[in-house]
């Protein structure tokens, strides 16, 4: 960050559920509901099998820790897309400014019309700490 920039506070925030929205869409859409295979292997393609990362992510993050696969799903996409991304910035910007975070983590907002809510269980119940990224962040 260079001394041009404006000192002004930050604010940046994330949805707890961010990818929920996602993996239903995807799920709707192709008429197919993810299944233990599909968390394994999602992780393996998208980390990298050979690489160690993978089992990294399995191991912080299994499938029977939520109410289905879908969830434990969409909380790695979230955390590995969304809220350790946000961390990160966060972290980065506070050096520099005044820096505000928050997550939205209302279990009674508004959801998609008449289509269900995909289970509310969670894997955590707070923000990613630095040792959840870093399982996620060798990918990035």
């Amino acid at each position: 960050m260079d001394n041009s920039a404006a000192k002004v506070p930050v604010i940046q925030g994330t949805t707890r559920d961010e990818h929920r929205t996602f993996v239903a869409a995807i799920e709707t859409f192709t008429g197919h509901a993810a299944t233990g295979v599909d968390h394994r292997g999602d992780i393996e393609g998208f980390f990298g099998k050979g690489k160690g990362e993978a089992a990294k992510v399995l191991a912080e993050y299994p499938r029977g820790a939520c109410g289905s696969v879908s969830t434990a799903l969409s909380v790695v996409w979230t955390d590995s897309a969304w809220a350790c991304m946000a961390l990160d910035t966060d972290q980065m910007l506070s050096r520099q400014l005044p820096t505000y975070a928050y997550e939205f983590a209302d279990e009674k907002a508004p959801w998609a019309g008449d289509r269900s809510k995909p289970n509310s269980r969670q894997v955590r119940s707070t923000p990613p700490s630095r040792s959840t990224c870093s399982a996620t962040r060798s990918a990035r």
